[in-house]
């Protein structure tokens, strides 16, 4: 059976505003939604029952929401500068809050072994965190320089009752002030750590973890460029930049890198530019980082979101309003079949709306702007969440 021969969807309606972002875990089969009025839904995957609504800060909007990875129970809310940590054990409380950005913040991800958090915002800055030694509140940076520092060393301040630990790093002061002795204390531990990195001239949509590699990241931004950098060394180990067909000095639909996506386990990266176009890389040796692999068919507006659900599939999704599904390695059996979406349009996709190749599987008409996706693979169908312009979170099953 050809994917797409069939297809169930339901509308969830959680929020009052815009839905911005939607994440999901497999782990205990749950789901998360930010919308644009500061709110987040947490529901099942199962039966879409509500299990928590919260408002984590100020009516910030949610841009992002994700789950950690080994900690299933912890998730991650980033609302303007801010990033706040929940525990679904209990959800009436804030367990931490990381507010080391200056502007607004776009993604989140926390590597595979829930050990690193790296975030990236509008002033193209990406910054790292060691979630295993910060604490989150206890941890503070400054800038000191106006370029790297080349140099990194402890200092030890003593007072009479307060110990201050010291870390100079990437231009940054990053400290943390403890209460631990009646006097003077004479030993100096490594309490956290902290490195923030501007990788971009202009805004960086979306940061992801490259899978296996423990210390590296790509990240995307509105310079149309993706730099692949492990967060340890002060240069990128690769920049991938899109060259665009159109000469001139006036561009239409430039290709703004808008999303990037990994899966744990899987050598592709995919990125959705603004120019419709969707792009899959795959990674080499350490030494050759991430070549070109294969251009999916094109979005007629901007590729606004993109995910791997099970690191050889990939889902797009347009300002166009449509999704396209593509099988990397499978290849498709009934050559490409157009969807059918009741959830907000009763129209059926034609073939003459996108470039299509020989990977598109499936495609269909959502019919409104796509602001995120995310999806995974069960045993017998592709389940998919998609949020766009309205309240609604559309859950497709496509089989």
């Amino acid at each position: 059976m050809a994917i797409g021969s069939e297809i169930d969807n339901e509308r969830i309606e959680y929020h009052n505003n815009t839905v911005l972002t939607v994440a999901c875990c497999t782990e205990d089969h749950t789901v998360l939604s930010g919308a644009e009025d500061g709110s987040v839904a947490l529901f099942s995957s199962k039966d879409n029952t509500l299990l928590h609504r919260i408002t984590p800060g100020p009516v910030d909007p949610v841009n992002c929401v994700t789950f950690n990875p080994r900690e299933t129970a912890k998730f991650y809310c980033a609302l303007g500068e801010k990033i706040f940590v929940y525990d679904k054990r209990q959800l009436n409380d804030v367990c931490d809050t990381y507010a080391y950005h200056e502007e607004e913040i776009n993604q989140v991800a926390v590597d595979e072994k829930g050990q690193y958090m790296v975030s990236c915002d509008d002033d193209g800055t990406v910054i790292c965190l060691d979630l295993t030694k910060s604490g989150g509140k206890s941890v503070s940076k400054h800038t000191l320089h106006d370029n790297i520092c080349a140099s990194v060393q402890w200092c030890l301040v003593n007072t009479l009752y307060t110990t201050i630990y010291v870390l100079l790093c990437n231009g940054y002061v990053v400290f943390s002030k403890h209460t631990l002795h009646d006097n003077i204390c004479a030993s100096v531990q490594w309490v956290c750590s902290v490195s923030k990195h501007t990788l971009h001239d202009n805004i960086c949509a979306s940061v992801q973890w490259v899978p296996g590699r423990s210390s590296e990241i790509v990240s995307g931004g509105m310079d149309c460029k993706i730099h692949h950098r492990d967060v340890y060394k002060s240069r990128p180990l690769k920049t991938l930049t899109e060259k665009t067909e159109q000469q001139g000095i006036h561009i239409i639909n430039p290709p703004f890198v808008n999303c990037v996506s990994t899966y744990w386990g899987s050598r592709y990266m995919v990125a959705g530019y603004g120019s419709g176009t969707v792009k899959v890389w795959r990674l080499g040796s350490k030494k050759v980082g991430y070549v070109p692999f294969k251009s999916l068919p094109r979005h007629n507006a901007g590729a606004g979101c993109v995910c791997l659900v099970d690191g050889t599939t990939v889902v797009s999704g347009g300002n166009d309003g449509f999704i396209h599904i593509s099988e990397l390695e499978r290849g498709h059996t009934n050559g490409h079949t157009n969807g059918h979406c009741n959830g907000h349009s009763d129209n059926i996709a034609s073939d003459d709306d996108a470039d299509i190749d020989d990977t598109c599987t499936f495609k269909l008409l959502h019919g409104h702007k796509i602001n995120w996706l995310s999806g995974f693979r069960d045993t017998s169908c592709i389940i998919l969440y998609a949020c766009d312009e309205s309240n609604v979170v559309t859950k497709y099953s496509i089989r």
